[in-house]
This record gives structure tokens, C-alpha cells and sequence, in this order.
């Protein structure tokens, strides 16, 4: 018995080792297309590296995370009724007025 446990044991080891394999030369090869497609995607090189330097300045992060927080108040706030109702006019004008409003 304990002797099919290190065979099952060692098997898991190298399908585990196969995997991990696999998955590195994956990345490794598609790795490089993602970047190339999202050179493209800024309109090549030139922009790439300033779009790099976009999401790496202080100033830009500061941005996004005021912008994720406000998104997620928005979604987490209850609902309120923000229909307003207009006071009714309560100022009153005399004939006097009327007429030298239409008189302009």
C-alpha cells in the first residue's frame, strides 16, 4: 500500500512538473503577442512608451483610484428619490407690470 501511494504520488509530481512546463513556454511564446498587440492597439512603439509612462506617473494613479472609488460609492450608495417638486409662485404682479413688460 505504501508503495502505490509513492506511485500515485510521484505521478502527481510529474504531471504537476508537465503543467508548469507547459504554462511557462506559454507565457514565454503569447506573452510577447499580447505586448505587440497592445503596441498596435496605441499606435506603435513611440506611443507604447509614452502610454508606459502615463500608467506609471504618481499623478495618473491618483486619478484612477479617485475614479474606482467613486464608481464603487455610486454602486454601493442606496438609492434616493431625486425628483424635485417646484414650489408654486407665490409672487404676483400687477397690470402696471404686464403692461410695461409688454410694452419692451
Amino acid at each position: 500500500m505504501a508503495q502505490e501511494q509513492k506511485k500515485d504520488m510521484s505521478t502527481v509530481l510529474v504531471v504537476l512538473s508537465a503543467i508548469t512546463v507547459l504554462l511557462t513556454l506559454y507565457v514565454g511564446f503569447f506573452k510577447k503577442d499580447a505586448f505587440s498587440l497592445e503596441t498596435m492597439k496605441v499606435g506603435g512603439p513611440e506611443n507604447m512608451t509614452l502610454v508606459q509612462q502615463l500608467y506609471n506617473s504618481d499623478m495618473y494613479k491618483t486619478q484612477q483610484t479617485q475614479a474606482i472609488q467613486q464608481a464603487l460609492a455610486s454602486i454601493t450608495a442606496p438609492a434616493t428619490d431625486t425628483t424635485e417638486t417646484a414650489a408654486p409662485a407665490t409672487t404676483t404682479i400687477d397690470k402696471a407690470k404686464i403692461n410695461a413688460i409688454k410694452k419692451a
